[in-house]
């Protein structure tokens, strides 16, 4: 959701949505990510968990893949959102400048 969104929402509510936003460097988004799917299947990686998250975080493959991620879905909605003004969003039209 939208932080102008959120805003608009009573306390709680807000607090409930912020939990399900992603927090922390890209390292911690990483390793957050693959534990939740590593718990959600049951499955035991070979080498523990601790080691995969360890080793998937400090990828620098992994890490890159995330922020060209990032940044494709930004674009794409940028490009297909007709309300989108580059004059009240200037970061936004900066960053998508920067990872064209």
């Amino acid at each position: 959701y939208s932080d102008a969104y959120i805003s608009g929402q009573p306390p709680k509510r807000r607090r409930l949505n912020d939990d399900k936003k992603p927090h922390g460097s890209t390292r911690d988004i990483i390793a957050d990510s693959i534990k939740e799917a590593v718990e959600s299947t049951g499955i035991s990686p070979v080498g523990g968990l601790d080691s995969l998250l360890t080793s998937a975080a400090s990828s620098q493959p992994v890490n890159a893949a995330l922020q060209d991620l990032t940044a494709n879905t930004i674009q794409e909605r940028v490009d297909r959102d007709p309300d989108f003004s580059p004059d009240k969003f200037p970061q936004t039209q900066t960053f998508c400048k920067k990872n064209k």
